[in-house]
């Protein structure tokens, strides 16, 4: 069987202490590792797979042919963290091996903190939770809402793996649900109330600048949009879909000069088909899920929704 692996990363973290308190907290942790974690987890990959790169893996998905003696796997890193280049970059640079990162817009153009991040910094740093409910359902209440908000409260305040049916309401709400430019307002309230009133110094020190970007280039990290604002983008209307894919794409051409067929990678694993076909329309020839498993080559499949495996998941290999 001729397999294609490609791994989804998110937050490197320098020790165990920053496991329990950070923008993405987990149960699992699945979206966290440490430095040495991390080192030791690339140690182990460079070993019992051929490390790939954005051109070799281009070669294999589009001719469905694999030159290599060990299986092929692609590293790819999401959402462009800090961690990337105070921990990933020089990992991978003394390896000698190229990894791809998906990097949002919104935090570099803007300075402003991307809505998942912000909303888990304010779960993580409000203690009155039912005061951001009441800011949620009262856009609803003073415009005669009142079916619709009872709909999503059914619908969303419920508890899951991850969240209590607090949280999961916050978050489902101020993620999906809430016009955006309601969105941005309570969250921009609370984000500046209970994290910090400095969003310009949180996202500096959270996130990729352009700096960061350049050098990551320069050392053969390979940059690929990951939209402009990271919405779901299942959420917009064909005309803001299409300006944020544009967007995104001039934003990484800044950087990424020999920008020109790319790699999509869907923010929260939301797409469709107007989602995939606006992203083939503009040079896209692969895309990237969320959806956990690897690329059975000898298989039918479509190529705009690839599988990845997630950094915690590698025993599954």
């Amino acid at each position: 069987m001729k397999t294609l692996i490609a791994i989804m990363y998110h937050r490197i973290v320098k020790d165990k202490n920053q496991l329990k308190l950070s923008a993405f907290k987990k149960v699992n942790n699945s979206y966290k590792l440490t430095k040495k974690e991390f080192n030791e987890q690339i140690d182990y990959l460079t070993k019992n797979f051929s490390i790939i790169n954005f051109c070799e893996f281009k070669e294999i998905i589009q001719e469905k042919k694999i030159r290599l003696k060990k299986r092929p796997l692609l590293l790819t890193f999401d959402d462009g963290t800090k961690d990337h280049i105070k921990y990933v970059t020089p990992i991978l640079k003394k390896k000698k091996i190229s990894g791809i990162f998906f990097v949002p817009g919104r935090p570099v153009l803007e300075k402003k903190a991307l809505h998942a991040h912000a909303i888990h910094e304010i779960l993580i740093n409000t203690k009155d939770k039912g005061a951001i409910v009441k800011k949620i359902d009262n856009f609803y209440l003073r415009n005669g809402l009142i079916d619709k908000l009872k709909i999503f409260k059914k619908n969303n305040f419920c508890s899951d793996q991850f969240n209590n049916p607090t949280s999961r309401y916050i978050k489902k709400m101020l993620q999906i649900h809430l016009p955006i430019y309601e969105r941005e307002k309570i969250i921009s309230y609370f984000f500046h109330k209970n994290v910090t009133n400095n969003e310009t110094d949180f996202v500096e020190n959270f996130y990729l600048n352009e700096n960061d970007l350049e050098y990551m280039q320069l050392n053969k990290m390979v940059l690929l949009p990951h939209s402009i604002n990271h919405y779901h983008l299942t959420t917009l209307s064909k005309k803001e879909l299409e300006k944020d894919i544009l967007d995104s794409i001039n934003f990484i051409k800044i950087f990424n000069k020999d920008f020109d067929k790319w790699i999509s990678c869907y923010p929260f694993g939301s797409f469709d088909r107007n989602v995939k076909k606006l992203c083939k329309k503009y040079n896209a020839f692969a895309g990237f899920t969320t959806k956990s498993g690897t690329v059975n080559l000898d298989r039918k499949y479509d190529i705009m929704e690839l599988p990845r495996i997630h950094c915690d998941e590698i025993g599954k290999i």
